[in-house]
């Protein structure tokens, strides 16, 4: 498959649902002329912002709406304090409630010294 980024930051109206707002919307084509393109809402979100269950749902809305009969996978991206990045793709709900993650993978980040105390100086939540 290959991806190609279709458009950063993107915010629209949905019927139903108001305005929608994504941080990317990136199409994946297949290597055969049989398979369906593949639209992938994204939302990331930096260290200091938690995931948001109907900002996700609206994102695949906003992709069943402007995507019609194209495979939506939404996915979301988020960094911790430890420099790990994990990425995580969502069911296709109906409804807000109806969201689960389907799969997730986390990945280390190499970083240096500088970068990880830039990260950590940013607002480190309280427990």
């Amino acid at each position: 498959m290959t991806i190609y980024r279709l458009r950063s930051h993107v915010r629209k109206s949905v019927p139903g649902v108001g305005q929608a707002e994504l941080d990317a919307i990136d199409v994946g084509i297949a290597k055969s002329d049989d398979d369906v393109p593949i639209v992938f809402p994204i939302e990331a979100k930096s260290v200091s912002d938690a995931l948001n269950r109907v900002q996700i749902h609206n994102m695949v809305q906003y992709a069943r709406h402007y995507f019609p009969g194209l495979v939506v996978r939404p996915l979301a991206v988020k960094v911790d304090y430890q420099s790990v990045v994990h990425i995580m793709e969502f069911n296709v709900p109906n409804k807000a409630g109806e969201l689960r993650v389907v799969k997730a993978e986390s990945y280390l980040i190499a970083s240096s010294p500088a970068q990880l105390a830039a990260i950590r100086s940013t607002n480190v939540p309280k427990h």
